[in-house]
């Protein structure tokens, strides 16, 4: 990947050292990962994540896998206190097309036919797992390792929320910095850099097909840094209520939805004021973890029937915007789970032709079934982030 613009830099953040590192334990000098300060709080299945231009996604994708882990306060004498401080690994999940994709969905859904918490059922997970975490797991990428990144998500080194994105750099086999993905600089807000790209990219970012570029193309001809190193909602001013008002527009935007699904996909606009967060949809410092409600819907169940967490649009205040992520992931895994690999010969021929562009009794063209392409047929719900 790409090295981060130099200045968007991102500065130290200078309790890691006190409050994580220096008392993390040590076998021989190095950190003891069997004794990390780590608390594993959850799982996840981001099989919606196979169409999605941002996390590899392709005809060989099957999304991610990851696993969110809370961090212990080493700070004190019995570190025993999570931090507002999230870990996720990551994971790329390859599929052999259509099938591979279905069998992977299959697997998930099968684990409901165990008790939850069952040696039964946690051998089936590990299973799922170990197919994505185990040494060489992914033979070409760096280390061996199918990471596709790894991120943080805290305010537990200082009072103003931030995350960081980290990938493993083939040279050195270590992690770097890199940029925070769909996310330009905070600087950046309001600006005609951002107008300019939202309204030339508009139909890619109402089917959330964008990828948001490191550099944006100038005026002049050249191109400047657009994409953040950190994503650290500090627009002035630095204040913890400023950042919890964060949003991502700019004016002369041409097409509110458009503005509403890119700031949506970024990461403070997904963790804030988009979808009326404060910053954790998944909460490591409870017992059990607490889950936003743009991940439930209204209520905190997630067994429940289908509730819509409404938002209202903070630039168009007539607009609302409802979110239930975990309903919408359960739909995309079991349309996957269920679906069939010829399905695309039945699509009625006038929907063929407004899709495809091609005459009534034309040759159908070669499209991967489960491809951008065939978005439209075969997956109404879309991935908003």
């Amino acid at each position: 990947p790409p090295t981060p613009p130099a200045h968007f830099a991102a500065p130290a953040r200078g309790q890691m050292l006190s409050r994580v590192l220096l008392n993390w334990p040590r076998t021989g000098g190095k950190l003891d990962l069997n004794r990390a300060p780590f608390r594993l709080v959850a799982i996840v299945n981001r099989i919606d994540l196979a169409d999605n231009p941002s996390y590899g996604g392709g005809s060989q994708s099957a999304g991610e896998g990851r696993f969110v882990f809370g961090v212990y306060d080493m700070s004190t004498a019995t570190p025993c206190d999570m931090l507002p401080f999230s870990i996720i690994f990551e994971y790329g999940v390859r599929a052999n097309g259509c099938s591979g994709l279905k069998n992977w969905a299959q697997q998930w859904v099968a684990l409901s036919s165990h008790a939850l918490g069952t040696p039964a059922y946690n051998n089936a997970l590990e299973a799922i797992t170990q197919q994505f975490v185990s040494a060489n797991a992914a033979p070409s990428k760096p280390n061996g390792s199918a990471l596709n990144q790894l991120r943080t998500n805290e305010n537990g080194l200082n009072i103003l929320w931030e995350l960081r994105e980290f990938r493993i750099n083939a040279s050195t086999h270590r992690l770097f910095e890199d940029t925070t993905a769909q996310t330009i600089d905070e600087t950046l807000n309001g600006s005609t850099r951002l107008r300019n790209y939202v309204n030339s990219n508009e139909i890619d970012i109402l089917n959330d097909a964008h990828d948001v570029p490191d550099l944006f193309p100038t005026a002049t001809g050249g191109t400047a840094p657009f994409k953040s190193t950190h994503s650290l909602a500090n627009n002035p001013p630095t204040t913890l209520p400023s950042q919890l008002s964060t949003i991502f527009a700019a004016s002369g935007i041409t097409n509110n939805l458009a503005r509403h699904h890119f700031s949506l996909n970024t990461c403070t606009g997904c963790h804030i004021r988009e979808t009326s967060t404060r910053f954790l949809h998944i909460d490591p410092t409870t017992t059990p973890i607490t889950l936003s409600r743009f991940m439930t819907g209204a209520t905190s169940s997630i067994s429940d029937t289908p509730d819509p967490f409404n938002v209202t649009d903070p630039v168009v205040s007539s607009t609302t915007h409802a979110f239930n992520d975990i309903d919408r992931r359960r739909q995309k895994l079991a349309a996957i789970a269920g679906s069939s690999c010829f399905r695309f010969i039945l699509v009625p021929p006038r929907l063929r032709d407004l899709k495809f562009r091609i005459p009534l009794d034309g040759p159908l063209p070669e499209i991967d079934p489960i491809g951008p392409i065939a978005d439209d047929f075969f997956d109404p719900v879309r991935m908003p982030h």
